[in-house]
């Protein structure tokens, strides 16, 4: 299997194989560009909130962690 770091990798046939949708994604196939754009955005979104409060709590704990190893 080509490695995501390779140049013969193909992110389209990557999330075609292994992260398919489950369930009806006809919704959408009706979906016009601007809103399937807002929807993508708006889940880009919520993915860098959740980044940056995950970053966070690791940073918290590693602190915690070196506080009580001193």
């Amino acid at each position: 299997m080509p490695s995501a770091w390779g140049a013969d990798f193909d992110p389209i046939a990557f999330i075609e194989r292994n992260l398919v949708m489950k369930g009806d994604s006809s919704r959408f196939d009706s979906m016009g560009v601007s809103e399937l754009r807002k929807l993508a955005l708006g889940h880009e979104l919520k993915g860098v909130v959740l980044s940056h409060l995950l970053s966070a709590c690791q940073e918290k704990e590693s602190s915690e962690a070196r506080d009580r190893a001193a």
